[in-house]
């Protein structure tokens, strides 16, 4: 991929993020916490794969902690304001992957965490993208 076309991607990536970010609020007023964790899950990812896509040639790979290490090596400087997350990836991969998806235990709080946590790493990850050059 070109500059242009990953920029692109990487756009296009983090748009999915925000709708599955969006997902977790009907989620949570329907206190489906399980379900909220997965979407929540799934748009830290794609924020991860969009950065990733931004200063690479395509998207990352899985799971989370994987494309903050891969981004490690991509482009320190992201990596060093993106591994402050990394207690938060670890529970968006202990309470949002998809064998817990019907996993009736998780309560509010862990589901509200969770989200929380999705939400501050798009946060950052659209700073980034919104407004470095990739190159």
């Amino acid at each position: 991929m070109n500059v242009k076309k990953n920029i692109e991607e990487a756009k296009r990536l983090y748009e999915a993020a925000e709708d599955d970010l969006d997902s977790c609020g009907i989620l949570l007023v329907h206190k489906k916490h399980a379900h909220a964790c997965l979407f929540a899950r799934q748009a830290a990812l794609k924020a991860l794969q969009a950065a990733y896509c931004y200063y690479n040639t395509g998207e990352g790979e899985n799971p989370l902690p994987g494309l903050l290490v891969g981004l490690r090596y991509l482009h320190r400087e992201t990596f060093r304001k993106l591994e402050k997350f990394i207690p938060a990836i670890e529970k968006l991969e202990k309470y949002g992957s998809p064998a817990h998806a019907r996993d009736t235990t998780i309560a509010k709080e862990e589901s509200d965490s969770c989200v929380n946590a999705a939400y501050h790493i798009l946060a950052e990850i659209k700073a980034l993208i919104a407004y470095e050059d990739p190159s």
